[in-house]
């Protein structure tokens, strides 16, 4: 595709309100996209069948030919690439949803999308949460799977950080610019997941906010990239729910973890079952719903221990007994600000965890 082409479909695509249902249009009735700079908004109209309203929107965006200057000089000066839907390093199965993004940015290893699986969930997500995660994860890594999440709390954080503990690959879908990381507790998560040979994707302008209506839109992707997604606790009011019913609009698999029937964020999993999702309480399960034949078969579901170094945490060791905040500040000899990131770090690896009356315990 020649670079011209690019910027024109990146050009139309910064124009408000203009999402991938309207480019797929404007791509499908101009071949040679540099047409539209020559139409009235009447022409585009009367050739595309847009409302006459939209198509004066799209005529204004593309006299802007600055808003098309500043989106390049921020992707040359902050190293970010671009991809859009002509091109043949586009993703092959993105390419086959309803309405797939005409443009993405991104940074980092994007071969890693030809060998992926999706797990998304709950941001309120628990212990339990954390338990499947670190059973299922390392896994799907030995079978050299990228996975590939929302870059959210909960879930999403925890696949991501469980991924990169096995020595895998991840991938996280943001619904902001990736300009403007969301959410920002995950801009270092993010930045090692770049740096260890994984993607940051949107398919937002750069400096987009993280706006509420981004979400959904995002969450199609997360589904599009994968052929089965795996949902771990999610409400029945959920992004994650969004995510799996998209999944079963494009004809992907949906793989589900049941949960406690008193945990209201595991009543959307147990509603996707009722609905005759597949079961998933071990990575055979995964394998068995993509049709995939594992090359570690005696490893199956098998969680790798954890090496002398990690056990000898002396934070997990002041945690075998439950402590407080405070306590931990005394003992452990830390500020405040680097025991608080600590305690984060080890509660995102499912090593400790805070009980009902805020104290610190160990769960190894």
């Amino acid at each position: 595709m020649q670079l011209v082409n690019q910027e024109i479909l990146l050009h139309v695509s910064l124009i408000e309100d203009v999402g991938p249902q309207v480019c797929g249009l404007l791509l499908e009735r101009f071949p040679d996209l540099s047409e539209l700079y020559a139409l009235t908004p009447y022409e585009l109209h009367e050739k595309t069948g847009l409302f006459l309203h939209r198509a004066e929107k799209i005529v204004e965006g593309l006299a802007d030919t600055l808003m098309l200057d500043r989106e390049k000089i921020l992707l040359e000066k902050h190293d970010v690439s671009l991809v859009t839907v002509l091109d043949t390093e586009y993703p092959a199965l993105l390419r086959t949803i309803h309405a797939p993004p005409a443009v993405f940015y991104y940074r980092g290893n994007l071969s890693i999308l030809s060998k992926a699986l999706a797990f998304v969930g709950s941001r309120k997500a628990d212990t339990y949460g954390q338990q499947v995660v670190n059973h299922l994860i390392p896994a799907v890594v030995q079978e050299a799977f990228a996975t590939v999440s929302g870059g959210a709390l909960g879930i999403d954080g925890m696949v991501h950080r469980a991924t990169l503990n096995a020595g895998g690959k991840t991938v996280a879908v943001l619904g902001s610019g990736l300009l403007e990381l969301y959410p920002t507790q995950h801009t270092g998560l993010f930045e090692e997941i770049v740096y260890s040979g994984g993607l940051i994707m949107s398919e937002f302008p750069l400096l987009m906010q993280p706006l509420p209506g981004n979400f959904p839109a995002r969450n199609r992707i997360i589904a599009g990239l994968s052929p089965a997604t795996m949902v771990i606790q999610a409400a029945r009011k959920s992004g994650a729910l969004i995510t799996a019913r998209n999944a079963i609009d494009e004809g992907r698999e949906v793989g589900v973890v049941p949960g406690s029937i008193f945990n209201e964020i595991s009543q959307g999993c147990h509603d996707l079952l009722a609905q005759g999702a597949q079961s998933i309480t071990s990575p055979d399960d995964i394998y068995e719903l993509i049709g995939y034949t594992s090359k570690n078969t005696r490893r199956l579901g098998k969680i790798p221990a954890a090496s002398n170094t990690a056990s000898k945490d002396p934070l997990v060791a002041l945690c075998i007994t439950p402590k407080s905040t405070d306590e931990l500040l005394l003992k452990a000899g830390y500020s405040y600000d680097t025991l608080q990131e600590r305690l984060w770090q080890l509660q995102i690896e499912g090593r400790i965890e805070q009980n009902m009356l805020g104290m610190w315990c160990s769960l190894e």
